[in-house]
């Protein structure tokens, strides 16, 4: 989900940035065409992940010859060697008084890599968690200037010119 997520965001920024491209260089100014142009954008972005399924593209990464036919490879049958266990390092430097009681690693990486909170967690969850947390505020930012907005305007009244208005204005 995540992966369908970052997929289609990067489409959305190379489409807009396609746009930015064609207008700047096309030297476009028009309002209404700028407008027209990023509200399809827009339009494109928010339906990515339905395009995505619908319109996809394969490309193929290899294509072997037709002449050519490829026979799976077997394993050869020997036997794998044996290897006898040797001295350990830790040995023959020497350990601490007191270290084969320790429920301590002779390996200091090994014991770290266990007890890591980092190695637990769950990167995809943590990420798709950070991405709704950010979508969420957004939307509250929105909710609430678009309440805002509404507020002014029903609280607005209109402004009636009198004709000391056109006087001052002189």
């Amino acid at each position: 989900m995540l992966a369908q997520l970052l997929e289609a965001a990067l489409r959305s920024f190379a489409l807009g940035g396609a746009v930015w491209l064609s207008l700047r260089f096309l030297r476009i100014h028009h309002p209404q065409t700028r407008m027209t142009a990023w509200t399809l954008v827009l339009m494109a972005s928010l339906s990515m992940p339905a395009l995505m399924h619908w319109a996809t593209v394969t490309i193929p990464t290899y294509s072997s010859p037709p002449d050519v036919a490829v026979a799976p490879v077997s394993p050869p049958a020997t036997t794998p060697a044996t290897v006898q266990p040797t001295e350990s390092l830790s040995a023959k430097i020497g350990r601490p008084p007191g270290a084969e009681n320790n429920s301590v690693s002779a390996h200091p990486h090994e014991a770290s890599s266990a007890a890591s909170p980092l190695a637990s967690l769950d990167w995809a969850s943590l990420a798709m968690g950070l991405y709704l947390a950010v979508t969420g505020g957004f939307l509250l930012r929105l909710a609430i200037g678009l309440m805002l907005t509404w507020r002014l305007s029903r609280r607005g009244h209109p402004v009636i010119p009198t004709p000391v208005d056109y006087v001052l204005a002189r």
